[in-house]
């Protein structure tokens, strides 16, 4: 995966402005129970990594565990599937982050059913920060293989999620307070 992709931050301001919000965990009552999203591991091909989603007392989601290398594992996502969300082809995904500083994917897909996502990389720092990445950024990627497709252009989508692989050991530890589409 190409560690190029265009990434905006800023600094937090406890604000993003918004035009379509797709979820916000900080008002995370709204929606779905936490059920809504899945965890998910290399041990469904055997690997030894380990992961763990929940909301703390602050409304933040906190998706963290320990990445493996063992059995030619080395990943742990979380995803969160919906109902068809519509989007502008010029949108951008805003998502406000904190974490154990380093790079982590966001993964989406217009059909959940479909074997590839589109990905984009973003690194995270111990500070809240609001990342912009748009859509039209977002690469196709199997399998951590960049595939040879054109980048995202659908008009929809009905899945996002959050990775880590790294192809390293490591823990990791990143709080979700918002995920915003304008």
């Amino acid at each position: 995966m190409n560690n190029n992709t265009p990434v905006l931050k800023t600094k937090d301001t406890g604000s993003i402005m918004r035009s379509h919000t797709l979820i916000s965990l900080s008002n995370f009552s709204l929606y779905p129970a936490i059920g809504s999203w899945q965890v998910v591991t290399d041990q469904v091909m055997g690997g030894a990594s380990s992961a763990s989603y929940e909301v703390n007392n602050l409304n933040e989601g906190v998706f963290s565990g320990t990445i493996s290398t063992k059995n030619d594992g080395g990943f742990a996502l979380i995803r969160h599937r919906f109902n068809k969300q519509n989007i502008e082809k010029d949108a951008v995904l805003s998502i406000r982050v904190k974490g154990f500083t380093g790079r982590y994917k966001v993964r989406i897909k217009a059909n959940f059913e479909d074997y590839f996502a589109y990905i984009a990389e973003f690194n995270s720092t111990d500070q809240w920060e609001t990342i912009n990445i748009k859509l039209s950024d977002f690469q196709a990627s199997y399998r951590g293989r960049k595939l040879d497709r054109s980048n995202f252009n659908d008009s929809y989508i009905e899945e996002i999620a959050f990775m880590v692989s790294n192809g390293k050991e490591q823990s990791f530890n990143l709080s979700i307070d918002k995920i915003v589409i304008n």
